[in-house]
């Protein structure tokens, strides 16, 4: 998993090796590494729908319906 920071100036990335894909296996990383007032993107998967709870905000991109860009809710180049 990489924990991308997104800052107009250039951000840091952070990644992990995660032995599963399991909600519980990602939501501590993601908790312990990103702050609770930062607006998160990421893609449709299952695992990041309640991220709303742990963070200001939470957007996603439906990758699975063609959709790449949502406001600032996109793949990152």
């Amino acid at each position: 998993m990489t924990l991308i920071e997104r800052r107009p100036e250039g951000g840091k990335s952070r990644s992990f090796h995660v032995s599963g894909t399991a909600a519980a296996d990602l939501l501590p990383i993601i908790r312990a590494n990103v702050n609770s007032g930062s607006h998160t993107m990421t893609d449709e998967t299952g695992q990041y729908h309640h991220l709303n709870k742990y963070f200001t905000e939470h957007d996603f991109a439906t990758h699975g319906k063609g959709e790449y860009v949502r406001d600032d809710a996109h793949q990152h180049s």
